[in-house]
């Protein structure tokens, strides 16, 4: 687990929080160290994608934290998801 910053306080959603799905571990640990240099605070752990075939339920991801205790991301690993999200994202000619 990788933390950083003194946080004690009730950790809070927002109702919108985003979602990053990348492919590559190395991906989340750069988003990950981004976010420390930022101030936020940190956890690495495995969270669950939103694709409809969940055999590797494993993904490696992060949960970003800021200051005042609100989660603003999540960092998943799914090549599937990244694909899909990617597609979407070029059919509306937001890339």
């Amino acid at each position: 687990m990788m933390t950083t910053g003194a946080f004690n306080g009730e950790i809070r959603m927002l109702p919108n929080v985003g979602r990053v799905y990348v492919c590559q571990k190395s991906q989340v640990t750069e988003y990950i160290e981004r976010n420390l240099h930022a101030g936020h605070v940190v956890y690495r752990t495995s969270l669950v994608c939103e694709c409809a075939d969940r055999q590797n339920v494993r993904h490696s991801g992060a949960v970003i934290i800021n200051s005042v205790g609100i989660v603003v991301d999540y960092v998943i690993r799914c090549k599937g998801c990244f694909n899909r999200v990617t597609e979407k994202e070029a059919d509306n000619g937001t890339v």
